[in-house]
């Protein structure tokens, strides 16, 4: 909805190595982590014209280039 209203230009980001450094079953252990962070999205008033149905398909996009995001080669 925020985007659909303000238009804001998104940067996609992915964090790997998470769940290796802080697993559900407690504590920290010292893992490495990478952060990958994509090029802007930027969307136009075409983009958000329609319903409620906007919403959902302006989430699907962000979230299937935050997915498409990989480690560069050599890190991990």
């Amino acid at each position: 909805m925020i985007i659909a209203k303000t238009l804001a230009p998104v940067v996609p980001v992915r964090v790997f190595g998470s769940y290796e450094a802080l697993p559900r079953a407690g504590g920290l252990k010292f893992r490495p982590v990478s952060v990958v962070v994509g090029k802007p999205m930027r969307f136009t008033e075409d983009d958000v014209k329609g319903d409620r149905d906007v919403y959902q398909s302006l989430s699907n996009r962000v979230m299937e280039k935050i997915a498409s995001l990989e480690l560069p080669v050599g890190r991990s």
